[in-house]
């Protein structure tokens, strides 16, 4: 299974919430993306994307999924369709777009699963006080980085927890 940017995880998630009716804002998509991230890690036992997860103040954060998104500030995000991902050629330093990619059937299932887990949440206040009490986030300090191990070995313990509501 490939590991994707986190930009095109992300852009599935906006797109399927959207079309099912449940449009997110991007605190609501951060915490998305850690569930998604920590239900691949028990379920699949990979990551899915790189990028690093950050513990901010209000939870899980992706910096770079974040940034990317936070032109709509508490508002929801549209529809992804047209979307490029910037690509960095590190021998030229050069800007490139990709084409997103598309994402298979398996992690599409999880994140299918994990966003119908959270339809509920209208706030994502309430999400971002979730995964505050659980313990990898607990466990790091703030602004440095929630590592894939701590992740795992929380939820393999419980892994109810990825898909329980508040």
């Amino acid at each position: 299974m490939p590991i994707y940017n986190v930009i095109d995880v992300s852009s599935y998630i906006i797109n399927y919430s959207n079309q099912i009716n449940h449009p997110i804002n991007n605190l609501k998509l951060q915490k998305l993306l850690y569930y998604v991230q920590a239900a691949m890690l028990i379920e699949v036992g990979r990551k899915r994307f790189d990028s690093k997860i950050i513990a901010w103040k209000f939870g899980p954060a992706i910096p770079e999924a974040y940034r990317y998104y936070e032109e709509y500030g508490r508002n929801n995000i549209p529809n992804q369709d047209g979307h490029k991902t910037i690509k960095l050629d590190d021998k030229t330093l050069m800007m490139s777009y990709a084409q997103p990619v598309e994402i298979d059937y398996t992690t599409k299932t999880i994140i299918r699963n994990i966003v119908d887990s959270y339809l509920d949440i209208t706030n994502p206040l309430e999400l971002s006080k979730k995964t505050c009490r659980e313990d990898s986030w607990k466990s790091t300090s703030l602004n440095q980085e929630i590592m894939c191990s701590e992740i795992s070995k929380y939820y393999k313990k419980q892994p109810r927890l990825i898909y329980e509501c508040c």
